[in-house]
């Protein structure tokens, strides 16, 4: 009786230990995937902005400014890419910039491998997208001084508390992620505040595959057109600026 049950033990170790393996080499695939994406999202992110800024200026030798920009912004993107993440084979080819109301849109496709991957199992079809606004310029000139030629233009938006001094500042320029739906809780503003549903658009319903989120932002948005997602930036003189506070980031200018 003891060798049957013996027996009967050994046999239940022989087909629960491989399916305990199984369960969790899986899973570290899962965190694996999981990780590489997120990496590759924020990455994809930083370049928006940093696109933002010098696309403008590098589309102006060339005779298809669009083509031009695209072109360096997919460079740029692309070794950002494989610096952030090394075993991604990003194709950046869906990416334009300067071409729609001067929006960077970069979109980035990929392949990941299973970190454990004993069946020979195919990679999985990913993509990452970050939108940006490129920023123009202003006229330096007539900044910092109103028809009268003695008081200080400053910025503002239509619903914020403070005032800028700086038209480039990274709190007036919108980075806007797009991020899949379901993985919001796990990402955090630059205040390191959890982001929250937009009242304006509501939750996107389970089938939406994205959701849009920007990195000075409290909210995720299931809209893209959503109207919290534009900023409309005015030019007062400083002596308009009422109840609002300098800007902590380009106030001490």
């Amino acid at each position: 009786m003891n060798k049957r049950k013996q027996a009967s033990m050994t046999l239940e170790a022989a087909l629960t230990l491989p399916l305990y393996l199984f369960f969790f080499m899986s899973l570290l695939s899962v965190i694996q995937i999981l990780t590489d994406m997120q990496k590759a999202d924020a990455s994809l992110c930083r370049s928006a902005s940093a696109i933002s800024v010098y696309a403008p200026a590098g589309s102006l030798a060339s005779e298809d400014p669009a083509l031009a920009s695209t072109v360096m912004a997919d460079g740029y993107a692309l070794a950002s890419l494989k610096k952030d993440v090394p075993s991604l084979n990003p194709s950046l080819l869906r990416s334009s910039v300067m071409k729609n109301d001067d929006t960077v849109d970069l979109r980035a496709d990929y392949r990941i491998e299973p970190l454990i991957n004993p069946f020979k199992l195919p990679g999985i079809s990913l993509s990452s997208r970050a939108y940006a606004h490129a920023w123009t310029g202003f006229d330096a000139e007539g900044s910092g001084s109103t028809d009268s030629g003695d008081e200080r233009i400053v910025y503002i938006t239509e619903t914020g508390t403070v005032y800028h001094l700086s038209r480039s500042c990274s709190h007036l320029n919108l980075t806007i992620l797009a991020i899949r739906n379901g993985t919001q809780d796990s990402y955090r503003n630059n205040s390191g505040e959890k982001y929250t549903v937009c009242a304006l658009c509501g939750t996107a319903p389970p089938s939406q595959a994205k959701i849009f989120i920007t990195s000075e932002g409290s909210n995720y948005h299931s809209s893209l057109s959503c109207s919290a997602l534009k900023r409309t930036i005015y030019e007062i003189p400083i002596s308009e600026v009422g109840s609002r506070k300098a800007c902590s980031r380009c106030g001490g200018k």
